[in-house]
Protein backbone atom coordinates (compact mmCIF):
# COMPACT_ATOMS: atom_id res chain seq x y z
CA UNK A 1 0.00 0.00 0.00
CA UNK A 2 1.08 3.56 -0.72
CA UNK A 3 1.42 5.93 2.26
CA UNK A 4 0.92 8.87 -0.14
CA UNK A 5 -2.61 7.70 -0.82
CA UNK A 6 -5.36 9.87 0.77
CA UNK A 7 -6.36 6.87 2.89
CA UNK A 8 -5.35 7.18 6.55
CA UNK A 9 -3.15 4.34 7.76
CA UNK A 10 -2.38 3.70 11.43
CA UNK A 11 0.80 5.23 12.82
CA UNK A 12 1.80 2.74 15.48
CA UNK A 13 4.61 4.99 16.76
CA UNK A 14 2.07 7.74 17.51
CA UNK A 15 -0.95 5.76 18.54
CA UNK A 16 -3.02 4.32 21.34
CA UNK A 17 -0.34 1.60 21.50
CA UNK A 18 2.12 4.34 22.52
CA UNK A 19 -0.23 5.39 25.32
CA UNK A 20 -0.19 1.95 26.90
CA UNK A 21 3.50 1.49 26.17
CA UNK A 22 4.21 4.64 28.20
CA UNK A 23 2.18 3.36 31.12
CA UNK A 24 3.76 -0.09 30.94
CA UNK A 25 7.24 1.43 30.85
CA UNK A 26 6.42 3.71 33.79
CA UNK A 27 5.45 0.67 35.84
CA UNK A 28 8.70 -1.09 34.84
CA UNK A 29 7.05 -3.52 32.44
CA UNK A 30 9.31 -4.21 29.44
CA UNK A 31 7.90 -3.03 26.11
CA UNK A 32 9.16 -3.23 22.53
CA UNK A 33 7.01 -0.32 21.40
CA UNK A 34 7.54 3.42 21.20
CA UNK A 35 6.14 5.40 24.11
CA UNK A 36 4.35 8.75 24.03
CA UNK A 37 6.67 11.62 25.07
CA UNK A 38 3.83 13.77 26.46
CA UNK A 39 2.68 10.99 28.77
CA UNK A 40 6.25 10.07 29.69
CA UNK A 41 6.88 13.66 30.75
CA UNK A 42 3.65 13.95 32.74
CA UNK A 43 4.34 10.72 34.62
CA UNK A 44 7.68 12.01 35.87
CA UNK A 45 5.87 14.02 38.56
CA UNK A 46 5.25 10.77 40.41
CA UNK A 47 1.50 10.84 40.98
CA UNK A 48 -0.14 8.79 43.70
CA UNK A 49 -2.85 7.80 41.21
CA UNK A 50 -2.85 7.28 37.46
CA UNK A 51 -6.08 6.83 35.48
CA UNK A 52 -6.43 5.67 31.89
CA UNK A 53 -10.00 6.51 30.88
CA UNK A 54 -11.09 5.08 27.51
CA UNK A 55 -14.19 6.62 25.94
CA UNK A 56 -15.48 4.28 23.21
CA UNK A 57 -15.94 5.95 19.84
CA UNK A 58 -14.86 9.44 20.92
CA UNK A 59 -12.79 10.14 17.81
CA UNK A 60 -11.17 13.52 17.32
CA UNK A 61 -13.76 14.50 14.72
CA UNK A 62 -16.66 13.71 17.06
CA UNK A 63 -15.02 15.51 19.98
CA UNK A 64 -14.26 18.66 18.01
CA UNK A 65 -17.64 18.73 16.25
CA UNK A 66 -19.78 18.53 19.37
CA UNK A 67 -18.15 20.66 22.07
CA UNK A 68 -16.54 24.11 21.89
CA UNK A 69 -12.88 25.00 22.45
CA UNK A 70 -13.75 26.18 25.95
CA UNK A 71 -15.04 22.76 27.02
CA UNK A 72 -12.97 20.74 29.48
CA UNK A 73 -12.00 17.96 27.07
CA UNK A 74 -10.96 20.48 24.41
CA UNK A 75 -8.94 22.51 26.92
CA UNK A 76 -7.05 19.42 28.07
CA UNK A 77 -6.61 18.02 24.56
CA UNK A 78 -2.88 17.70 23.85
CA UNK A 79 -2.46 15.84 20.59
CA UNK A 80 -4.11 13.76 17.89
CA UNK A 81 -2.97 10.15 17.81
CA UNK A 82 -3.81 7.14 15.70
CA UNK A 83 -5.90 4.12 16.51
CA UNK A 84 -4.71 0.70 15.37
CA UNK A 85 -5.93 -1.33 12.42
CA UNK A 86 -8.73 -1.99 12.28
CA UNK A 87 -9.94 1.02 14.28
CA UNK A 88 -12.56 -0.95 16.16
CA UNK A 89 -13.33 -1.91 19.73
CA UNK A 90 -12.04 -5.50 19.73
CA UNK A 91 -8.65 -4.64 18.24
CA UNK A 92 -8.19 -1.23 19.84
CA UNK A 93 -9.32 -1.82 23.42
CA UNK A 94 -7.22 -4.97 23.60
CA UNK A 95 -4.23 -2.87 22.49
CA UNK A 96 -4.95 -0.32 25.20
CA UNK A 97 -5.32 -3.10 27.76
CA UNK A 98 -2.29 -5.20 26.77
CA UNK A 99 0.17 -2.62 25.36
CA UNK A 100 0.45 -4.88 22.31
CA UNK A 101 -0.63 -4.38 18.69
CA UNK A 102 -3.46 -6.51 17.23
CA UNK A 103 -1.13 -8.90 15.39
CA UNK A 104 0.37 -9.86 18.77
CA UNK A 105 -2.71 -9.96 21.02
CA UNK A 106 -4.79 -11.64 18.28
CA UNK A 107 -8.14 -9.85 18.67
CA UNK A 108 -8.26 -8.64 15.08
CA UNK A 109 -11.93 -7.67 14.83
CA UNK A 110 -15.45 -7.98 16.12
CA UNK A 111 -15.96 -11.41 14.58
CA UNK A 112 -13.30 -13.88 13.47
CA UNK A 113 -13.51 -17.05 11.41
CA UNK A 114 -12.44 -20.08 13.43
CA UNK A 115 -11.54 -22.80 10.94
CA UNK A 116 -11.71 -25.48 13.65
CA UNK A 117 -15.42 -24.74 14.15
CA UNK A 118 -16.17 -23.50 10.61
CA UNK A 119 -17.93 -20.50 12.10
CA UNK A 120 -17.57 -16.75 12.17
CA UNK A 121 -17.70 -16.08 15.91
CA UNK A 122 -18.30 -12.79 17.72
CA UNK A 123 -15.38 -12.58 20.14
CA UNK A 124 -17.07 -10.65 22.94
CA UNK A 125 -20.12 -12.93 23.10
CA UNK A 126 -18.74 -16.28 21.88
CA UNK A 127 -21.77 -16.67 19.60
CA UNK A 128 -22.18 -17.25 15.87
CA UNK A 129 -21.96 -13.82 14.25
CA UNK A 130 -24.74 -14.55 11.77
CA UNK A 131 -27.27 -16.27 14.04
CA UNK A 132 -26.29 -14.94 17.49
CA UNK A 133 -26.59 -18.52 18.77
CA UNK A 134 -24.03 -20.37 20.90
CA UNK A 135 -21.44 -22.44 19.02
CA UNK A 136 -21.40 -26.07 20.20
CA UNK A 137 -18.22 -27.03 22.10
CA UNK A 138 -16.66 -23.60 21.59
CA UNK A 139 -14.47 -23.06 24.69
CA UNK A 140 -14.56 -19.27 24.52
CA UNK A 141 -12.54 -16.56 22.80
CA UNK A 142 -10.58 -15.69 25.93
CA UNK A 143 -9.36 -19.29 26.14
CA UNK A 144 -8.41 -19.53 22.47
CA UNK A 145 -7.01 -15.98 22.25
CA UNK A 146 -5.81 -15.39 25.83
CA UNK A 147 -4.33 -12.07 26.87
CA UNK A 148 -3.12 -10.32 30.00
CA UNK A 149 -3.89 -6.74 31.00
CA UNK A 150 -0.56 -4.93 31.18
CA UNK A 151 -1.29 -3.73 34.72
CA UNK A 152 -1.48 -7.34 35.85
CA UNK A 153 2.26 -7.51 35.10
CA UNK A 154 3.21 -4.74 37.53
CA UNK A 155 5.77 -6.02 40.01
CA UNK A 156 4.02 -6.47 43.39
CA UNK A 157 7.09 -4.91 45.00
CA UNK A 158 6.02 -1.53 43.56
CA UNK A 159 2.92 -1.64 45.79
CA UNK A 160 0.57 -0.38 43.06
CA UNK A 161 -3.07 -1.29 43.57
CA UNK A 162 -4.80 -1.83 40.21
CA UNK A 163 -8.49 -1.44 39.34
CA UNK A 164 -10.48 -2.23 36.19
CA UNK A 165 -13.84 -0.46 35.80
CA UNK A 166 -16.42 -1.36 33.15
CA UNK A 167 -20.07 -0.37 32.59
CA UNK A 168 -22.82 -2.81 33.45
CA UNK A 169 -23.50 -3.51 29.76
CA UNK A 170 -20.15 -5.31 29.65
CA UNK A 171 -19.80 -6.60 33.19
CA UNK A 172 -22.99 -7.55 35.04
CA UNK A 173 -21.29 -6.25 38.19
CA UNK A 174 -20.25 -3.10 36.36
CA UNK A 175 -21.17 0.55 36.78
CA UNK A 176 -24.56 1.84 35.62
CA UNK A 177 -23.73 5.46 34.77
CA UNK A 178 -20.91 7.98 34.62
CA UNK A 179 -21.94 9.62 37.89
CA UNK A 180 -21.38 6.32 39.71
CA UNK A 181 -18.18 5.72 37.72
CA UNK A 182 -16.88 9.06 39.02
CA UNK A 183 -17.88 8.19 42.56
CA UNK A 184 -16.06 4.86 42.40
CA UNK A 185 -12.91 6.46 40.96
CA UNK A 186 -12.98 9.15 43.64
CA UNK A 187 -13.27 6.50 46.36
CA UNK A 188 -10.27 4.63 44.97
CA UNK A 189 -8.06 7.68 44.56
CA UNK A 190 -8.80 8.89 48.09
CA UNK A 191 -7.94 5.55 49.66
CA UNK A 192 -4.49 4.71 51.00
CA UNK A 193 -1.67 3.70 48.71
CA UNK A 194 -0.84 4.20 45.04
CA UNK A 195 -3.37 3.23 42.40
CA UNK A 196 -3.64 2.57 38.67
CA UNK A 197 -7.20 2.66 37.27
CA UNK A 198 -8.32 1.52 33.84
CA UNK A 199 -11.82 2.87 33.24
CA UNK A 200 -13.85 2.22 30.11
CA UNK A 201 -17.12 3.81 28.99
CA UNK A 202 -19.16 2.45 26.03
CA UNK A 203 -20.54 5.78 24.80
CA UNK A 204 -20.77 7.65 22.46
CA UNK A 205 -20.05 4.60 20.28
CA UNK A 206 -23.40 2.89 20.82
CA UNK A 207 -25.38 6.05 20.10
CA UNK A 208 -23.22 6.84 17.07
CA UNK A 209 -24.04 3.45 15.56
CA UNK A 210 -27.75 4.05 16.05
CA UNK A 211 -28.05 7.71 15.04
CA UNK A 212 -24.82 8.62 13.27
CA UNK A 213 -21.77 10.46 14.64
CA UNK A 214 -23.05 13.88 13.52
CA UNK A 215 -26.45 13.51 15.18
CA UNK A 216 -27.94 15.62 18.01
CA UNK A 217 -28.15 12.44 20.06
CA UNK A 218 -24.38 11.96 19.87
CA UNK A 219 -23.82 15.65 20.60
CA UNK A 220 -25.81 15.23 23.82
CA UNK A 221 -23.77 12.17 24.79
CA UNK A 222 -20.48 13.96 24.19
CA UNK A 223 -21.59 16.99 26.20
CA UNK A 224 -22.60 14.74 29.09
CA UNK A 225 -19.26 12.91 28.97
CA UNK A 226 -17.47 16.26 28.96
CA UNK A 227 -19.43 17.44 32.03
CA UNK A 228 -18.89 14.23 33.95
CA UNK A 229 -15.16 14.09 33.25
CA UNK A 230 -14.80 17.76 34.15
CA UNK A 231 -16.53 17.01 37.47
CA UNK A 232 -14.28 14.00 38.03
CA UNK A 233 -11.16 16.03 37.34
CA UNK A 234 -12.23 18.73 39.80
CA UNK A 235 -12.47 16.12 42.57
CA UNK A 236 -9.08 14.50 41.96
CA UNK A 237 -5.94 15.09 43.99
CA UNK A 238 -2.41 13.90 43.25
CA UNK A 239 -3.75 12.14 40.15
CA UNK A 240 -2.86 12.04 36.46
CA UNK A 241 -5.97 11.57 34.31
CA UNK A 242 -5.27 10.34 30.76
CA UNK A 243 -8.27 10.19 28.43
CA UNK A 244 -8.38 8.73 24.94
CA UNK A 245 -10.64 6.70 22.63
CA UNK A 246 -10.31 3.38 20.87
CA UNK A 247 -11.49 4.75 17.50
CA UNK A 248 -13.72 7.32 15.83
CA UNK A 249 -16.74 6.86 13.59
CA UNK A 250 -17.96 7.80 10.13
CA UNK A 251 -21.52 8.34 8.92
CA UNK A 252 -22.77 5.41 6.81
CA UNK A 253 -24.56 5.99 3.52
CA UNK A 254 -25.29 2.35 2.62
CA UNK A 255 -24.81 -1.25 3.68
CA UNK A 256 -23.88 -3.36 0.68
CA UNK A 257 -24.65 -7.07 0.68
CA UNK A 258 -22.25 -9.43 -1.04
CA UNK A 259 -25.31 -11.61 -1.66
CA UNK A 260 -26.32 -9.04 -4.29
CA UNK A 261 -23.30 -10.06 -6.37
CA UNK A 262 -23.68 -13.80 -7.16
CA UNK A 263 -20.32 -14.04 -8.91
CA UNK A 264 -18.54 -12.70 -5.80
CA UNK A 265 -20.62 -14.79 -3.44
CA UNK A 266 -19.74 -17.94 -5.37
CA UNK A 267 -16.04 -17.25 -4.80
CA UNK A 268 -16.28 -17.40 -1.00
CA UNK A 269 -14.78 -20.40 0.77
CA UNK A 270 -16.41 -19.41 4.08
CA UNK A 271 -18.48 -16.54 5.50
CA UNK A 272 -17.12 -13.01 5.69
CA UNK A 273 -15.48 -12.03 8.98
CA UNK A 274 -13.73 -9.30 11.01
CA UNK A 275 -15.70 -6.09 10.32
CA UNK A 276 -18.12 -4.55 7.85
CA UNK A 277 -15.48 -1.97 6.92
CA UNK A 278 -12.44 -4.26 7.24
CA UNK A 279 -13.62 -7.51 5.73
CA UNK A 280 -11.60 -10.70 5.85
CA UNK A 281 -12.34 -12.79 2.76
CA UNK A 282 -11.36 -16.41 2.24
CA UNK A 283 -11.64 -17.33 -1.45
CA UNK A 284 -11.84 -20.73 -3.13
CA UNK A 285 -8.39 -21.56 -4.56
CA UNK A 286 -9.61 -21.71 -8.15
CA UNK A 287 -11.69 -18.51 -7.89
CA UNK A 288 -9.11 -15.82 -7.04
CA UNK A 289 -8.97 -14.40 -10.57
CA UNK A 290 -12.75 -14.29 -10.70
CA UNK A 291 -12.93 -12.64 -7.30
CA UNK A 292 -10.45 -9.92 -8.23
CA UNK A 293 -12.29 -9.24 -11.49
CA UNK A 294 -15.71 -9.05 -9.86
CA UNK A 295 -14.39 -6.93 -7.01
CA UNK A 296 -13.06 -4.41 -9.53
CA UNK A 297 -16.44 -4.36 -11.22
CA UNK A 298 -18.66 -3.95 -8.14
CA UNK A 299 -16.74 -2.78 -5.04
CA UNK A 300 -13.52 -1.01 -6.04
CA UNK A 301 -15.03 2.47 -5.67
CA UNK A 302 -15.67 1.94 -1.97
CA UNK A 303 -13.05 -0.57 -0.83
CA UNK A 304 -9.42 -1.35 -1.48
CA UNK A 305 -8.45 -4.97 -2.05
CA UNK A 306 -5.34 -5.95 -0.10
CA UNK A 307 -3.92 -9.44 -0.64
CA UNK A 308 -2.90 -11.40 2.45
CA UNK A 309 0.81 -11.18 1.56
CA UNK A 310 0.64 -7.39 1.44
CA UNK A 311 -1.25 -7.21 4.74
CA UNK A 312 1.54 -9.12 6.45
CA UNK A 313 4.40 -7.41 4.59
CA UNK A 314 3.12 -3.93 5.50
CA UNK A 315 2.43 -4.89 9.15
CA UNK A 316 -1.07 -3.47 8.88
CA UNK A 317 -2.00 -5.08 12.20
CA UNK A 318 1.26 -3.91 13.77
CA UNK A 319 4.68 -5.46 14.32
CA UNK A 320 5.77 -8.25 16.63
CA UNK A 321 5.50 -11.99 17.00
CA UNK A 322 2.05 -12.90 15.66
CA UNK A 323 -0.42 -14.52 17.98
CA UNK A 324 -0.87 -18.18 16.89
CA UNK A 325 -4.46 -17.43 15.80
CA UNK A 326 -3.81 -14.07 14.13
CA UNK A 327 -2.75 -15.37 10.73
CA UNK A 328 -5.72 -17.77 10.78
CA UNK A 329 -8.05 -14.78 10.93
CA UNK A 330 -6.50 -12.93 7.98
CA UNK A 331 -8.16 -14.16 4.81
CA UNK A 332 -6.79 -14.35 1.30
CA UNK A 333 -7.78 -10.69 1.02
CA UNK A 334 -8.85 -7.79 3.18
CA UNK A 335 -11.52 -5.48 1.75
CA UNK A 336 -10.97 -2.16 3.51
CA UNK A 337 -13.47 0.69 3.30
CA UNK A 338 -12.27 4.05 2.00
CA UNK A 339 -15.68 5.74 1.57
CA UNK A 340 -18.80 5.61 3.76
CA UNK A 341 -20.16 2.13 3.04
CA UNK A 342 -20.28 -1.22 4.80
CA UNK A 343 -20.08 -4.70 3.26
CA UNK A 344 -22.04 -7.52 4.87
CA UNK A 345 -23.30 -11.02 4.14
CA UNK A 346 -26.68 -12.43 5.10
CA UNK A 347 -28.22 -15.85 5.64
CA UNK A 348 -31.87 -16.98 5.80
CA UNK A 349 -31.63 -17.49 9.58
CA UNK A 350 -30.02 -14.06 10.04
CA UNK A 351 -31.70 -11.97 12.77
CA UNK A 352 -29.25 -9.05 12.88
CA UNK A 353 -30.18 -5.43 12.38
CA UNK A 354 -27.77 -4.33 9.65
CA UNK A 355 -28.94 -0.72 9.52
CA UNK A 356 -26.15 1.33 11.08
CA UNK A 357 -25.99 5.09 10.71
CA UNK A 358 -22.44 5.21 12.00
CA UNK A 359 -19.60 2.73 11.79
CA UNK A 360 -15.82 2.28 11.93
CA UNK A 361 -12.94 -0.10 11.10
CA UNK A 362 -12.08 1.48 7.74
CA UNK A 363 -9.05 3.62 7.00
CA UNK A 364 -10.53 7.09 6.85
CA UNK A 365 -9.33 9.96 8.99
CA UNK A 366 -12.55 10.17 11.01
CA UNK A 367 -12.27 6.53 12.03
CA UNK A 368 -8.54 6.47 12.69
CA UNK A 369 -7.86 9.75 14.54
CA UNK A 370 -8.45 9.89 18.30
CA UNK A 371 -7.60 12.55 20.88
CA UNK A 372 -4.97 12.33 23.56
CA UNK A 373 -6.19 14.27 26.59
CA UNK A 374 -3.89 14.71 29.58
CA UNK A 375 -5.37 16.31 32.71
CA UNK A 376 -3.22 16.40 35.86
CA UNK A 377 -5.12 17.17 39.03
CA UNK A 378 -5.04 20.85 39.93
CA UNK A 379 -2.83 20.37 42.96
CA UNK A 380 0.00 19.08 40.71
CA UNK A 381 -0.69 20.77 37.38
Amino acid sequence: MDNNNPIFLPDYDNSILSVSASLASYYQIPTDYKTNPLIDSALQKGYKNVILFVVDGLGKSILFNHIPETAFLRQKYRKTISSVFPPTTAAATRTLQTALPPIVHGWLGWSCYFKEYQRTITLFTDTDYYTDLPVPDFPGSRKLIPFTFFWQKINPALNIQTHTLFPDKIDHKGIVNLHKMNRRIKEITQSDGKHFIYAYWAEPDHTSHAYGPDSPEVANRVRLINRRLRQLHADLKDTLLIITADHGQISVSETLLINQYPELLDCLACPLSLEGRAVSVFVKPDKKDVFEREFAKHLAQDFILVPREEVIKNALFGKGTPHPKAHDFIGDYLLIAITDKILEQTYPEDKRNLILRGSHAGITKKEMEVPLIIAPSKDKS
